[in-house]
Protein backbone atom coordinates (compact mmCIF):
# COMPACT_ATOMS: atom_id res chain seq x y z
CA UNK A 1 0.00 0.00 0.00
CA UNK A 2 2.81 2.61 1.02
CA UNK A 3 4.21 2.04 -2.84
CA UNK A 4 0.92 3.45 -4.08
CA UNK A 5 0.52 6.04 -1.99
CA UNK A 6 3.85 7.11 -2.90
CA UNK A 7 3.00 6.85 -6.66
CA UNK A 8 0.16 8.80 -6.07
CA UNK A 9 2.27 11.62 -4.09
CA UNK A 10 4.96 11.90 -6.62
CA UNK A 11 2.32 12.02 -9.43
CA UNK A 12 0.39 14.70 -7.39
CA UNK A 13 3.91 16.54 -6.93
CA UNK A 14 4.37 16.49 -10.74
CA UNK A 15 0.94 18.13 -11.40
CA UNK A 16 0.92 20.75 -8.97
CA UNK A 17 5.07 21.94 -10.51
CA UNK A 18 3.12 21.65 -13.98
CA UNK A 19 0.11 23.94 -13.00
CA UNK A 20 2.82 26.19 -11.13
CA UNK A 21 4.52 26.48 -13.92
CA UNK A 22 2.26 26.72 -16.34
CA UNK A 23 0.12 29.63 -14.52
CA UNK A 24 3.11 31.67 -13.67
CA UNK A 25 5.00 31.44 -17.20
CA UNK A 26 2.76 32.83 -19.87
CA UNK A 27 4.99 31.80 -22.67
CA UNK A 28 4.81 28.64 -21.57
CA UNK A 29 1.46 28.58 -21.29
CA UNK A 30 0.84 29.82 -24.67
CA UNK A 31 2.60 26.83 -25.81
CA UNK A 32 0.80 24.22 -23.79
CA UNK A 33 -2.55 26.17 -25.21
CA UNK A 34 -1.19 25.98 -28.52
CA UNK A 35 -0.08 21.87 -28.29
CA UNK A 36 -3.51 21.71 -26.65
CA UNK A 37 -5.14 22.60 -29.80
CA UNK A 38 -3.05 21.27 -32.11
CA UNK A 39 -3.63 18.07 -30.79
CA UNK A 40 -7.18 18.58 -30.86
CA UNK A 41 -7.47 19.56 -34.32
CA UNK A 42 -8.84 22.76 -33.32
CA UNK A 43 -6.31 25.28 -35.36
CA UNK A 44 -7.50 24.00 -38.39
CA UNK A 45 -11.28 24.40 -37.67
CA UNK A 46 -10.15 28.26 -36.58
CA UNK A 47 -8.69 28.64 -40.28
CA UNK A 48 -11.63 27.33 -41.37
CA UNK A 49 -13.83 29.58 -40.14
CA UNK A 50 -11.57 32.64 -40.66
CA UNK A 51 -11.97 31.89 -44.23
CA UNK A 52 -15.59 31.65 -43.71
CA UNK A 53 -16.03 34.66 -42.33
CA UNK A 54 -14.24 36.45 -45.12
CA UNK A 55 -16.32 34.59 -47.58
CA UNK A 56 -19.44 36.16 -45.76
CA UNK A 57 -18.28 39.67 -45.49
CA UNK A 58 -17.83 39.67 -49.36
CA UNK A 59 -20.98 38.21 -49.78
CA UNK A 60 -22.54 41.07 -47.52
CA UNK A 61 -20.33 43.62 -49.49
CA UNK A 62 -21.80 41.91 -52.76
CA UNK A 63 -25.91 42.04 -51.17
CA UNK A 64 -25.30 45.40 -49.87
CA UNK A 65 -23.96 46.89 -53.20
CA UNK A 66 -27.20 45.04 -54.83
CA UNK A 67 -29.35 46.85 -52.62
CA UNK A 68 -27.86 49.69 -53.46
CA UNK A 69 -28.33 49.46 -57.21
CA UNK A 70 -31.80 48.23 -56.45
CA UNK A 71 -32.69 51.09 -54.86
CA UNK A 72 -31.51 53.21 -57.95
CA UNK A 73 -33.31 51.30 -59.80
CA UNK A 74 -36.64 51.63 -58.25
CA UNK A 75 -35.71 55.27 -58.62
CA UNK A 76 -35.69 55.38 -61.64
CA UNK A 77 -38.85 53.04 -62.89
CA UNK A 78 -40.90 55.80 -60.29
CA UNK A 79 -39.66 58.22 -62.88
CA UNK A 80 -40.19 57.03 -65.42
CA UNK A 81 -43.58 55.84 -64.75
CA UNK A 82 -44.70 59.14 -63.09
CA UNK A 83 -43.24 60.72 -66.45
CA UNK A 84 -45.89 58.43 -68.61
CA UNK A 85 -48.68 58.98 -66.19
CA UNK A 86 -48.45 62.89 -66.48
CA UNK A 87 -47.37 62.73 -70.89
CA UNK A 88 -51.31 60.87 -70.76
CA UNK A 89 -52.96 63.33 -68.16
CA UNK A 90 -51.32 66.44 -70.02
CA UNK A 91 -52.06 65.27 -73.09
CA UNK A 92 -55.75 65.11 -72.82
CA UNK A 93 -56.17 67.68 -69.88
CA UNK A 94 -57.68 70.27 -72.24
CA UNK A 95 -60.77 68.80 -73.03
CA UNK A 96 -61.20 66.68 -69.81
CA UNK A 97 -61.64 63.82 -71.93
CA UNK A 98 -59.95 60.84 -71.94
CA UNK A 99 -60.56 57.66 -74.36
CA UNK A 100 -61.37 54.10 -72.88
CA UNK A 101 -57.63 52.44 -73.90
CA UNK A 102 -55.84 55.63 -72.54
CA UNK A 103 -57.51 55.34 -69.22
CA UNK A 104 -56.93 51.81 -69.16
CA UNK A 105 -52.85 52.64 -69.65
CA UNK A 106 -52.72 55.12 -67.13
CA UNK A 107 -54.63 52.84 -64.66
CA UNK A 108 -52.07 50.29 -65.27
CA UNK A 109 -49.38 52.56 -65.14
CA UNK A 110 -50.87 53.86 -61.29
CA UNK A 111 -50.95 50.44 -59.76
CA UNK A 112 -47.67 50.17 -60.60
CA UNK A 113 -46.02 53.40 -59.35
CA UNK A 114 -47.86 52.63 -56.27
CA UNK A 115 -46.41 49.08 -56.07
CA UNK A 116 -42.86 50.53 -56.47
CA UNK A 117 -43.89 52.63 -53.48
CA UNK A 118 -44.53 56.24 -55.67
CA UNK A 119 -46.26 59.35 -53.76
CA UNK A 120 -49.47 60.67 -53.94
CA UNK A 121 -49.07 63.64 -56.65
CA UNK A 122 -49.77 60.79 -59.40
CA UNK A 123 -52.66 59.73 -57.26
CA UNK A 124 -54.30 63.12 -57.56
CA UNK A 125 -53.93 62.85 -61.33
CA UNK A 126 -55.44 59.57 -61.83
CA UNK A 127 -58.06 60.53 -59.84
CA UNK A 128 -59.12 63.60 -61.64
CA UNK A 129 -58.75 62.04 -64.90
CA UNK A 130 -61.19 58.99 -63.39
CA UNK A 131 -63.56 61.55 -61.57
CA UNK A 132 -63.75 64.67 -63.14
CA UNK A 133 -62.85 63.67 -67.00
CA UNK A 134 -65.34 62.26 -69.29
CA UNK A 135 -64.39 58.75 -70.40
CA UNK A 136 -64.99 58.19 -74.58
CA UNK A 137 -64.68 54.55 -76.18
CA UNK A 138 -63.44 53.81 -79.01
CA UNK A 139 -66.15 53.38 -81.01
CA UNK A 140 -66.96 57.09 -80.14
CA UNK A 141 -66.48 59.48 -83.24
CA UNK A 142 -65.70 62.37 -81.10
CA UNK A 143 -62.18 63.48 -81.67
CA UNK A 144 -59.88 63.59 -78.37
Amino acid sequence: MTIVQNIAQILGLISAVGAIITVTLPGLRKKAASAIISLAGLDQSASDMAQIRRILEKHVAADELRQKEMNEQKEVDLCVLRNLITGIYYQYAAKKKIPLYALRDVSALHDLYHRRGGNSYEGILFRRMTREWEVISSTDKEEV
